[in-house]
């Protein structure tokens, strides 16, 4: 098994290809569900998506397809906020 990605600082990031030949990019650690991270590795979005993956946290489902200020993002932030208040209890 190679070093992948921690080579370069990114300690539990692999790549590999999916089955349309895009090379895709996931954190997968120990006891931790697999979160598949956005951007290049180096840019910004990549860093910045690899902090969120280590600290456990992840992006509410379809918050990258809604537009600000539609229904749609406002049924979106509902439903985040009853799933957080179910978690509290």
């Amino acid at each position: 098994m190679g070093r992948g990605l921690s080579v370069i600082g990114f300690p539990n990031a692999s790549s590999f290809r999916d089955r349309h030949g895009k090379l895709r990019f996931r954190y997968r650690a120990k006891g931790s569900p697999t979160i598949y991270l956005k951007g290049l590795p180096g840019s910004p979005e990549f860093a910045e998506s690899y902090e969120a993956a280590r600290n456990g946290r992840r992006a509410p489902i379809g918050s990258g397809r809604t537009k600000p200020g539609s229904l749609s993002a406002l049924g979106g932030i509902d439903i985040h906020r009853i799933q957080i208040m179910a978690a509290a209890r």
